[in-house]
């Protein structure tokens, strides 16, 4: 979906720009070339765009001097051929050829394009940046060579006969340079800036984990539950919840004491401790029951 609609847009873009970009002929290179007298030749170059053509070629027609030219059998609409052709074609294609002159509205109008087409790549296709680069370039080579080969159609069929050692001449005329060019090295350079446009895009809607926000992790923390402490119980007295268990013997012996001294019977006279049951102290005589 992302080279499909990275596609689209450039496709687009660069047969619209194609239209209205400014391409500079070096009147003077051309006639040096071909063994022409530089008497009276523009020193500077002409600029002059295909829709800036085909509106004169329209006027002179509605003027009544003659429509556009049909020349050596060629009949194109140079409309629809600006627009197959496109911006990069036009605008990196003097880069290899000393016929035509660089143009620096030439050459940005094809880098927009390329770099529009690989930011929508790479919305459509966020995550890491080698995969916006890919979808980027991707849709921008194949948005290239899909115009390149619709106008190669193009001018093939309009072109017959005598059209034919005119397009021979042109070629000549532009140089073998041109040509590769226009064929392989200005894709590749649209390619990369569309690719980077989408590297850039597509890292930038990445969504990473802020650093400021805390990352959740869960442990598990087991408690061993602490042992219980067995209650002390004191005849006679309460019952400690915090206290530690004494040993069962020394519970035994304090339990046998305390009721020892509880079944006793003390002397009111002497003081004297004497078993139960006894009528009379065993040390001063004096009775302890009535």
């Amino acid at each position: 979906m992302a080279i499909l609609l990275g596609f689209i847009v450039f496709f687009v873009l660069n047969g619209i720009f194609g239209l209205f970009i400014p391409v500079c002929v070096d009147i003077g290179g051309i006639a040096t070339a071909m063994g022409m007298p530089a008497m009276g030749v523009p020193v500077q170059p002409v600029c002059i765009s295909i829709i800036e053509v085909s509106s004169a070629l329209n006027s002179l027609g509605g003027m009544g001097i003659g429509g556009p030219p049909n020349m050596a059998g060629m009949n194109m609409d140079l409309m629809l051929l600006g627009i197959l052709v496109g911006s990069a074609a036009l605008g990196l294609g003097p880069l290899f050829t000393s016929a035509l002159a660089v143009n620096i509205v030439g050459v940005l109008l094809p880098i927009i394009a390329a770099l529009i087409a690989g930011v929508i790549a790479g919305v459509i296709s966020r995550g890491a940046a080698s995969r916006g680069f890919v979808s980027g370039f991707s849709s921008v080579i194949v948005g290239y060579y899909i115009a390149l080969v619709i106008v190669a159609l193009y001018v093939f069929l309009a072109v017959g006969g005598a059209g034919q050692a005119s397009g021979v001449d042109l070629l000549n005329l532009l140089g073998v340079g041109w040509l590769l060019g226009v064929v392989l090295i200005t894709p590749i350079i649209v390619g990369i800036i569309g690719g980077m446009g989408g590297a850039l895009m597509s890292a930038i809607l990445a969504s990473p984990i802020p650093a400021s926000q805390p990352v959740a992790t869960t442990t598990n923390i087991i408690q061993a539950p602490a042992p219980a402490s067995a209650p002390v119980i004191i005849q006679g007295g309460g019952t400690s919840a915090t206290g530690t268990a004494q040993p069962a013997q020394a519970q035994t012996t304090t339990a046998t004491t305390t009721a020892q001294q509880v079944s006793q019977i003390k002397c009111p006279a002497c003081g004297t401790l004497n078993d139960s049951g006894t009528t009379f102290c065993q040390s001063c005589g004096t009775r302890l029951r009535s």
